[in-house]
């Protein structure tokens, strides 16, 4: 007598008492209803019992589908409102069942379908049954099929028989794929769709034409927005095979940019169907996730080709990504920590537990990956390649194995007992190779002080495993700029896995032993710790703490601004006078604008790059440098690179006077030399 259903914002209620029998020979219900107030109805009368007839109807009026979404707990909301009849006579082994439904203003994400009809019955061993997709009045999809199985009202079995259907479609809405797959949205264009199913349930057969011309749709699960999608694809009976004739699109802003898929797959047997397909992709904006990556690929001259049976394929030809961005996550600037890593706790700080998968390659069928034979496939890196957080932005160079990796589903520690255990595995596309950090910057943030430093090397290890997690061994440098001395290197370390970050730790980059706190005190002062304590100027202390980090936020500020005019831009400080008995005579700010440098790099062709320096010497009141034309022109610095090949280089370019390096005051305990004009070439060899 009290029953309650809560769906969605609705609330279902029982609209009169229902009798009910149950014993060993009958089942009976004499009209329960459902009303949810809003005019929706659901209703149940039957009769069962064990050996005479059996009656029995099930109606659903009105029926909001939202009501229907919480209930089956779909991802994506549903709108629109239906209805559903079953009508069940004969008996229990033999019954005879037909069944209607209607769905009206259909909104299923970003598909809209004005009618969805299906009815379905059975009888004699046969199920009838067929559905159509409105729009304007007139059906844009219609499936129908002819299936030979045997049900009673308890249980059912497929039957060897022969199987007949069809699907027709004349300018139907691209947005129906929606329905069938939760990661794309925005779906347009019209499709054209003719097939005929055949054959039997252990060997069913299909044959006809899908069309598609000038399509578009998100992936969201690529975060990449496809147009001009183009498909023709044929289906032949009589050589069990899906001939793929056209199947093209392109991403990003030019229709040259595009991703072409052709060949043939063979279901002589459906349990292992034949491949003999060819990929070929020209600057495709394959993935554009800022969680994980944004690149543009391309497939090597003759494409990728995948070729042979699921049981046993073989996938050959290689990818380069023509640009791109690698991103690294941002360090919580309350969890940074600067460690020495000669301590044996090092490793601890890295949680090895909390893994996610960063998946970078295209995830495909386990059973096909399993058996797939690796015809030498890699991915080539180009030269417009980055890993990026907001502290660094480092150029990556080299290429990487393409090869197949168990997987459990979830990285960290317990993947291995998992293997042990012999639980069920997957297994996906996995990079495994080394990359080097060509040049680049790195960001060290203390708090509010921010100091960048210039990458001087690296290696990115990839380890075969289907995450996006290798590991890091980078080394960067910070010229700390000193007032008629030698300048003093301090070296940053970054090393362990990107994720969840790596660790970071300080070096001394001369040829002697810097103290941490020394170290720690050059980055925040510019000077040793010992000078720092002697200095009772706390107003020009606070400048030489501040006007570094200045430095890097203007630097960024420029980056930012100069965009692709320049690949990168360094504002390198000038010294400020840290002896106390000088320092009074002298502007800080002066000093530190004075004394700097400006420089970038830019890649000219594939081949050929230029970096720049220039000086700022003109800026001191007290500079010896001539403030005309001549005295900037002798503090410029370039050089003009041609790569033969990622290891061989040639290098002409011009340094200037060590004097322009220190506004003409001398660098003391060193002789004062020319500019100078270098040629000089290059050979790398790795081992």
């Amino acid at each position: 007598e009290h029953v309650a259903l809560n769906a969605g914002a609705d609330t279902w209620s029982l609209a009169a008492p229902a009798a009910v029998r149950v014993d060993s020979t009958l089942f009976a219900m004499d009209s329960l209803v459902l009303r949810n107030g809003k005019g929706g109805a659901l209703g149940f009368v039957g009769r069962m019992p064990a050996a005479a007839a059996v009656s029995m109807g099930m109606r659903a009026d009105s029926v909001p589908m939202a009501d229907l979404a919480a209930v089956l707990q779909l991802a994506v909301p549903a709108t629109g409102w239906g209805t559903w009849h079953l009508d069940v006579a004969g008996t229990r082994d033999h019954p005879q069942i037909r069944t209607d439904a209607a769905i009206h203003d259909v909104q299923y994400g970003s598909m809209h379908v004005e009618r969805i009809a299906a009815q379905a019955s059975y009888a004699a061993h046969r199920t009838d049954a067929s559905v159509s997709f409105f729009n304007g009045g007139a059906p844009a999809l219609t499936a129908h099929a002819l299936l030979p199985m045997e049900l009673t009202l308890f249980s059912g079995r497929l039957l060897d028989d022969s199987l007949q259907g069809s699907v027709r479609a004349d300018s139907a809405d691209l947005g129906i794929v929606e329905a069938f797959a939760p990661t794309l949205r925005n779906a347009r264009g019209k499709i054209f769709v003719a097939l005929d199913l055949g054959g039997t349930w252990s060997y069913p057969t299909l044959g006809g034409r899908v069309l598609l011309d000038n399509g578009e749709l998100t992936a969201d699960n690529l975060g990449i927005h496809l147009r001009g999608i183009t498909a023709n694809l044929e289906m032949t009976n009589r050589r069990d095979s899906l001939a793929i004739h056209t199947l093209r699109a392109y991403s990003g802003t030019s229709p040259r940019d595009t991703i072409a898929l052709s060949g043939a797959i063979a279901f002589g047997d459906w349990k292992d169907p034949v491949f003999d397909l060819t990929l070929h992709a020209h600057q495709f904006h394959a993935i554009d996730k800022h969680s994980l990556a944004t690149l543009d690929v391309s497939t090597a001259a003759g494409g990728m080709s995948l070729r042979g049976p699921v049981s046993g394929a073989t996938l050959t030809g290689g990818l380069t990504v023509d640009r791109g961005v690698i991103y690294m996550p941002d360090r919580d600037m309350a969890q940074k920590q600067l460690v020495d890593l000669s301590s044996e706790d090092a490793l601890s700080l890295v949680d090895t537990t909390n893994i996610t998968s960063r998946a970078l390659v295209p995830t495909a069928p386990s059973r096909l990956v399993e058996h797939l034979q690796m015809g030498g496939v890699r991915v080539t890196l180009g030269d417009e390649v980055w890993l990026r957080s907001q502290e660094a932005n480092i150029k990556l160079a080299g290429s990487l194995n393409v090869q197949r990796s168990r997987y459990t589903g979830a990285g960290g520690a317990n993947a291995f007992a998992r293997l042990q255990r012999g639980d069920t595995v997957q297994y996906r596309f996995a990079l495994d190779g080394t990359l080097n950090a060509e040049r680049g910057t790195y960001t060290l943030s203390l708090g509010p002080i921010q100091r960048e430093f210039q990458v001087e090397s690296g290696q990115i290890q990839f380890f075969g495993t289907p995450d996006l997690n290798p590991g890091l061994d980078i080394t960067a440098v910070y010229n700390v700029r000193q007032y008629n001395r030698q300048d003093v290197k301090v070296r940053v370390h970054l090393q362990g896995f990107l994720y969840p970050n790596p660790v970071v730790s300080l070096e001394s980059g001369e040829n002697f032993a810097i103290s941490q706190s020394d170290l720690i005190s050059y980055l925040l002062y510019g000077a040793p710790s010992f000078e720092i304590a002697s200095q009772s100027n706390y107003t020009r202390t606070a400048a030489q703490v501040l006007l570094p980090t200045a430095s890097t936020v203007l630097t960024r500020a420029f980056r930012q601004q100069l965009g692709s005019w320049v690949d990168m831009f360094q504002f390198q400080a000038g010294a400020t006078q840290t002896d106390p008995a000088q320092a009074a005579r002298t502007n800080t700010a002066v000093d530190f604008f004075a004394n700097a440098r400006l420089g970038g790099e830019k890649q000219i062709t594939n081949n050929l790059f230029f970096s720049f320096s220039a000086g700022l010497c003109q800026l001191g009141a007290g500079s010896e440098t001539d403030p005309g034309v001549t005295g900037f022109v002798d503090q410029l610095g370039g050089t003009l690179q041609y790569r033969f090949s990622p290891t061989l280089s040639v290098d002409v370019g011009r340094e200037p006077p060590s004097s322009a390096l220190v506004c003409g005051r001398g660098l003391r305990g060193f002789v004062a030399t020319p500019p100078q004009w270098g040629l000089s070439l290059s050979k790398t060899w790795r081992f």
